[in-house]
């Protein structure tokens, strides 16, 4: 499998399990009788900065596998 696939799905899962994370705790802090009734929104602030630094980053681990790929596939070419 090529690193340019292994990025994507890397990205994704690791999207998919903030996600999951984000539901969990904003359920755990909504549910718990003694929480702060700001921990929803404090939650959900530090989550989707989290989610929006992966996916800002995302283009650019993808363009770094790319090239390595490019350079991988040169150099099993050469004898």
């Amino acid at each position: 499998m090529s690193r340019r696939k292994r990025v994507v799905i890397a990205v994704i899962v690791l999207e998919v399990l903030l996600g999951l994370g984000w539901l969990w705790l904003t359920n755990a802090a909504t549910s718990g009788g003694s929480s702060n009734p700001d921990a929803p929104r404090v939650i959900g602030q530090v989550m989707g900065t989290a989610m929006g630094i992966l996916l800002g980053i995302s283009p650019l681990l993808y363009l770094f596998a790319r090239s390595n790929d490019r350079r991988a596939e040169e150099k099993a070419g050469k004898p």
